[in-house]
């Protein structure tokens, strides 16, 4: 039953989580046996057993009386990544005979009076999520003959050069590579690997090839092969590993293009080079640009670079010609993009009520995320709220602020910690403003009194004109 051990977990409380014990790990005690009925073929067949996160695991596998079966082959392999988060859940499958194993896992087999075969298998492998799988070839065919290992197809041709870009002891092959340089009917983790150079035997370290390389543009001279255990060799081949050319730039801060210098070294044929640019990380930038070529004089470069994103930038270079092996070589030149800041505006801004806020729009050359933040006089208050390129304040209440001008910024900023401001000056005087009082209605007897509005003298005049014409015509009469 496999589990996924977690740290943070604690499924039983009765046991202290300072003692580190992932008390939801499941000991699983089974004992079964299994009949596969219906096999056809049983020349040539294999067990593969998965003993990831397992331990104290006793395995019999015991197969009916076959003329002639024998174990062919039976490796350990080690250090397929089982992680519950892996897609594939499986990793790459190695090539057969190529596992080198830790020695964690053993296994015995017995030959039964019956004429039947028992398989038993110990496997140990409990480190999660480092895994383990072992492989147990059976076949009926004969022994084969212990012919010497063969180089492959795969391995590099002999006399080939290798290009590298520093000088010291560089990186040439992994195991995944040198597995592929040889066959053997005993499988390649059986061989010994032997190489050396002009100061003597070069060891694998971690089953990885590395060789010296000459700072002073001069060339190593290095051989390899691999012996059985019946002492027989593939027969030697001689490779030469150097340093083609050098790289410089004239700027420390990326610009597009940016400039290389490309030195030859002399000695070596006329290059192909495609330079490529990249960053570490899921949102680091990637260009490749070329092919580019090299001959025997100093060539100046522009290399674009609109991909990359603000921080370091790594230079890498792929490097192809005749007799010279396919390699990527990668040069430290201490360059960095240096990001821009976001672009920040204000399209709108007042009042409701007591409260006030504004709102607008960004953008960052850069393409990064930004993030804001609101000060009110220097101190952090408030927050900022973000729809795809626009942004509002939340609104703020100035009538629990005191009396006068108040100074509110917001402050954006990118991944790359660029940052740009807009600040307003906000007078909240007018909230503590005193209302003018009012003048009290006259009353009679405590009720308001009837009037008239008030005329004015042109009012007056007029009605006076009036009356004295009316009361001449009435004295005309009598």
């Amino acid at each position: 039953m496999p589990v996924f051990p977690d740290d943070n977990r604690d499924c039983d409380t009765d046991i202290d989580a300072s003692s580190g014990v992932d008390e939801c790990r499941l000991i699983l005690w089974l004992n079964a046996s299994l009949d596969l009925s219906g096999i056809s073929g049983p020349e040539q067949f294999t067990i593969a057993y998965n003993a990831s996160n397992t331990s104290n695991i006793l395995a019999r596998f015991t197969f009916p009386a076959t003329p002639d079966l024998r174990l062919d082959m039976w490796e350990e392999c080690e250090g397929r990544d089982v992680s519950a988060d892996r897609d594939d859940f499986a990793g790459s499958a190695p090539i057969r005979g190529s596992c080198v194993g830790d020695g964690s896992s053993t296994y015995e087999l017995i030959e039964n009076e019956d004429g039947s075969l028992t398989y038993i298998i110990a496997p140990n492998m409990p480190n999660w999520p480092y895994g383990e799988d072992i492989f147990a070839d059976f076949t009926t065919a004969p022994i084969p003959v212990d012919d010497p290992p063969e180089w492959t197809e795969s391995a590099p041709a002999d006399g080939i050069r290798f290009a590298e870009l520093s000088s010291g002891s560089q990186w040439v092959a992994d195991w995944d590579d040198i597995s592929t340089w040889f066959s053997d009917e005993a499988g390649v983790a059986s061989l010994d690997i032997r190489c050396h150079d002009g100061e003597g035997d070069i060891e694998l370290n971690r089953n990885s090839l590395y060789v010296n390389v000459p700072g002073d543009g001069s060339i190593n001279v290095f051989t390899c092969e691999a012996v059985d255990s019946a002492n027989q060799s593939s027969g030697v081949r001689s490779w030469e590993i150097g340093i083609p050319f050098s790289v410089s730039t004239s700027s420390y801060d990326l610009l597009d293009p940016h400039p290389l210098t490309l030195s030859p070294s002399g000695g070596w044929p006329d290059l192909s080079i495609w330079v490529i640019l990249s960053q570490l990380g899921e949102d680091g930038g990637y260009q490749r640009s070329g092919p580019h070529t090299l001959g025997q004089a100093e060539v100046e470069l522009g290399i674009p670079s609109s991909a990359m994103t603000p921080g370091e930038v790594s230079f890498g270079f792929e490097i192809e010609a005749e007799g010279v092996q396919t390699s990527f070589a990668s040069v430290y030149l201490n360059v960095r993009k240096v990001g821009e800041a976001p672009t920040i505006v204000v399209n709108s801004e007042g009042w409701d009520g007591d409260s006030w806020s504004m709102g607008g729009q960004f953008s960052d050359p850069d393409g990064e995320v930004v993030t804001f933040e609101q000060y009110i006089d220097g101190a952090l208050a408030g927050s900022v709220t973000v729809s795809g390129n626009s942004w509002s304040s939340a609104a703020i209440d100035f009538s629990v602020w005191s009396e006068g001008v108040h100074t509110v910024v917001i402050r954006g900023c990118d991944d790359s910690n660029m940052c740009a401001s807009v600040e307003r000056a906000v007078d909240n005087s007018h909230l503590f403003d005193e209302p003018e009082p009012v003048e009290p209605e006259p009353t009679v007897n405590g009720n308001p009194r009837f009037s008239l509005p008030a005329m004015g003298l042109p009012g007056l005049l007029l009605a006076a004109s009036v009356a004295l014409i009316y009361s001449g015509r009435r004295g005309l009469k009598t």
